[in-house]
């Protein structure tokens, strides 16, 4: 005896062509001894609707009441009305007008589910309108679409084949128990009229049944169906927005994890469809990551998900040394851990949060690293642009942000805008840094501009004339920057501030650099030395400029004020080896180990020298190598200077963090 099946369908008739397909798909079911629960979802009474139905099914219920309530609204009414009234029923189909069936269809359906116990659902092939057979062969023309619908179903017939294949397609027969147990669609998580609806509910079996972890929907090849796909789905003019509800609801239910599990789930066998690997290193385990498309995503926000997925790094380097690896860094002190999967990529985001001076050495380790930089903070993305080619601001950064935009490339929120834009760019053809510069140029001619509207309203506005100002100079306006550092000044002083001298002073003096106005920018630096150690540094430069080294008086006062870049090319142009002293400071401001070591070997054996040695050595493997070593390292350092002590706290407070703490 055939089990109890009950089949339901939301029914909308905008037109002739709608009416036309629904009396084509309730022929192909005439004669079923099935019940079927229809909701009426607009364009007919339900009384008109039921008297159609009459004609081809003798067992059936009309539900709704002619208004069009959404796809998942329409679903779950019909499962929760079979639930009450109708327990009985092992097995609920869902199916659609715009279908038309083989005779005795369900049979080889329930015999898949008899037979595998383990499984919540289960499809048929369908063959499309555009003639491709789904889901194997999508995208893929396989077949002419005969105009005759004896000869359509005959097709369908013919070409049966005993297989089953990985996939989900409508129509889909669930095991009645699972599909209560998983909760059906939930309408609070779905308000949407449609979008996300069989995600939702394949994420609901795989997480509320606790499905295997390897377990993905499937098709059953010995069974087609023919299914001309969104025929009644592309009538919302505002189809974007309804389907983000029910993004926002599958999010809130399932969170990130789910967007990974989905990428699992509908993932197909084919090696050549995955593009790589980005890790996200210090990202909260509940903020949303962008979904890309090809890409295996993994976050680390703990030793325990470190370890993890660094074993999974092992297993693809392993299966494929062609796998590209991406690293997102939202915290420097995972530097070390990043080193270990050897990205071809490293994207870090600095915020404010972690700029302190506690994990100063990190943030130049991961600056030094990170091929681009994302940061929230105007002051920081100042900063960074004198020592990073590759700065991006993105105010949003630090926010908890939705994702809300779906394109090819994948599900991304707003302030993953420019995270998806550098990814992206790693993948295409060509030099990917022209692309940053560009977006880079546009970023910061766009804030110019802006900043020049302002103030010619606020003209006096000492916070804008100084951003001015710094935008201009890390465009190579230098003239233009040392005018409007001026005018900050000015304008500080007016209004009886005492901060001025030291806010916009180094900005004037490096833009007199910038410039080659080498006495002024040194008349500046007498200006800002303020404090004991700058009197001395700059009673150390007047020698230089009086022996007219200005590469190196110029380098001395770059490096300094923050212009590590600039500092850097010009004490490269310094042959002088009596500029060794600044040289190694500037190797070690920038972490240049090697030019550190090669310095220290000119100088030969010595207390000093042994102490940086093994300072040196225990830096590199605290950022780059085995954390245990450097202890060793900074322990032979203290025998020299005690302070060295101060490396081994800070490898403790990165302990801590790692374990989760502060």
């Amino acid at each position: 005896m055939m089990p109890e099946i009950a089949h339901t369908m939301p029914v909308l008739i905008r037109n002739d062509e709608d009416m036309a397909m629904l009396r084509e798909c309730l022929d192909s079911l005439k004669g079923s001894m099935d019940h079927f629960v229809f909701y009426n979802q607009g364009g007919l009474s339900n009384y008109d609707l039921s008297s159609l139905i009459d004609a081809y099914l003798k067992d059936f219920t009309v539900l709704g009441k002619g208004t069009n309530d959404g796809i998942p609204f329409a679903r779950q009414s019909c499962f929760q009305y079979i639930w009450v009234n109708l327990p009985a029923m092992q097995y609920i189909t869902e199916i659609h007008p715009d279908m038309l069936f083989p005779k005795d269809w369900p049979q080889k359906l329930v015999e898949f589910l008899e037979d595998n116990k383990e499984e919540p659902c289960i499809s048929p092939g369908i063959l499309t309108k555009e003639g491709q057979w789904h889901p194997h062969g999508k995208g893929i023309f396989g077949a002419q679409i005969p105009s005759r619908t004896d000869e359509l179903v005959d097709l369908l017939v013919e070409k049966q084949e005993e297989k089953v294949v990985e996939g989900f397609v409508h129509p889909v027969m669930h095991r009645a128990s699972c599909l209560k147990k998983a909760g059906g669609y939930i309408v609070e998580d779905l308000p949407g009229m449609q979008g996300y609806e069989d995600d939702y509910l394949l994420l609901s079996y795989y997480h509320r049944l606790r499905l295997p972890e390897n377990w993905k929907p499937k098709a059953l090849l010995s069974i087609y169906v023919f299914h001309r796909t969104m025929a009644q789905r592309a009538d919302f003019s505002n189809m974007e927005e309804e389907s983000n509800k029910n993004l926002q609801g599958l999010l809130k239910r399932f969170g990130t994890q789910g967007i990974m599990d989905l990428q699992h789930i509908h993932s197909v066998k084919k090696k050549e469809n995955i593009r790589g690997s980005i890790y996200f290193f210090g990202t909260s385990s509940d903020k949303d990551v962008p979904f890309i498309r090809g890409v295996n995503p993994y976050i680390i926000h703990s030793q325990i998900s470190k370890e993890r997925s660094l074993d999974q790094f092992e297993q693809e380097k392993a299966s494929d040394g062609n796998v590209k690896n991406i690293a997102v860094v939202d915290h420097p002190y995972w530097l070390n851990s990043v080193s270990k999967i050897c990205p071809q990529l490293t994207i870090a985001r600095i915020t404010e949060h972690v700029w302190n001076p506690t994990s100063a050495l990190y943030r130049k380790g991961i600056c030094a690293v990170a091929d681009i930089i994302l940061t929230d903070s105007e002051e920081i993305h100042w900063q960074l642009a004198l020592s990073h080619p590759f700065i991006l601001l993105c105010p949003s950064l630090n926010k908890k942000s939705h994702l809300l935009n779906e394109d090819e490339w994948g599900i991304y929120s707003d302030s993953d805008y420019y995270l998806k834009e550098i990814i992206e760019s790693s993948f295409e053809d060509g030099d990917r840094t022209e692309t940053w510069q560009g977006m880079i140029n546009k970023q910061r001619q766009e804030r110019i501009r802006g900043l020049q509207d302002i103030l010619e309203w606020e003209p006096h506005n000492e916070v804008n004339l100084s951003l001015l100002a710094k935008y201009y100079y890390i465009t190579q306006q230098y003239e233009e920057a040392e005018n409007y550092f001026f005018q900050a000044f000015l304008r500080n002083v007016l209004v009886h501030k005492m901060d001025g001298l030291n806010r916009y002073y180094p900005g004037i003096c490096l833009a007199q650099l910038r410039q080659g106005k080498t006495k002024e920018a040194l008349n500046s630096y007498g200006i800002l030395a303020q404090t004991d150690d700058m009197k001395q540094h700059y009673h150390q430069l007047l020698p230089l400029y009086n022996k007219e080294e200005y590469e190196w008086l110029q380098a001395e006062i770059s490096r300094l004020l923050g212009d590590i870049r600039y500092a850097r090319d010009l004490i490269d142009q310094t042959a002088s080896p009596e500029a060794d002293g600044s040289r190694y400071l500037f190797y070690r401001d920038m972490l240049d180990y090697k030019g550190c070591e090669e310095i220290l070997r000119k100088r030969g054996d010595g207390v000093a020298s042994a102490k940086e040695h093994w300072l040196l050595q225990g830096e590199k493997e605290e950022l780059f190598g085995e954390p245990q070593r450097a202890l060793h390292h900074y322990l032979q350092a203290s025998i020299y200077e005690e302070k060295a002590i101060e490396n081994i706290l800070r490898l403790e407070a990165v302990d801590r963090f790692m374990d989760g703490g502060e």
